[in-house]
């Protein structure tokens, strides 16, 4: 299952945007599973390295997750990563990161856990146009984790910044590191403001 898991979320499972998503309420399982965020190159600022990076219908592999089944497994997870914050998203932290001298964003400490501002509007807008996810579904947590760690291995995805598995990602990882020991915050109360 490992290797048709990998194969699959990386080649054939169908690509969602988040307008896509939203229309379709019940597309995302709540089961356990692994998940692929793939962008549109064009999108990214031109120092970011797409050259090896997976391409599947004009989107590039930039990260993989997984989770668990507890607490609507993979539609929780997803929805994170979709409209929740910096600060509850490593793929949003990564992402913004990255963007954030096209987005004109700055990562900040906010004091309310409800708190929406216009940087994180700003990078959700961004990934209405120009993200995709792919899910697959697993029987539990740790064959998820396989699946991830199998597309890691191979891909190598950019924003994987905990795995370091790209040259880009580990600059990417230091850059997130010295930008919150500037902010001396919990990581939860991180947003990206304007």
């Amino acid at each position: 299952m490992l290797e048709t898991g990998a194969t699959a979320l990386a080649y054939s499972r169908r690509l969602w945007s988040r307008p896509e998503l939203r229309a379709m309420r019940g597309a995302l399982p709540k089961s356990a599973g692994a998940y692929a965020w793939f962008v549109s190159p064009e999108s990214l600022p031109p120092s970011t390295p797409t050259r090896h990076c997976l391409n599947r219908e004009g989107f590039i592999l930039v990260y993989a997750g997984e989770t668990g089944p507890t607490s609507d497994g993979l539609r929780r997870r997803v929805r994170a990563h979709h409209s929740r914050d910096a600060g509850h998203s490593n793929f949003r932290l990564a992402l913004g990161t990255v963007l954030q001298e096209i987005l004109d964003l700055r990562l900040s400490f906010e004091s309310s856990s409800d708190f929406q501002n216009g940087g994180e509007d700003r990078l959700n807008s961004w990934i209405d146009l120009n993200a995709r996810v792919a899910w697959f579904e697993t029987r539990d947590k740790d064959a998820a984790v396989s699946v991830q760690d199998e597309v890691i291995r191979l891909h190598h995805p950019i924003l994987n910044i905990r795995e370091r598995n790209h040259p880009f990602a580990s600059q990417l990882s230091d850059l997130v590191r010295g930008q919150m020991a500037t902010l001396a915050c919990p990581r939860s109360r991180v947003r990206w403001s304007l």
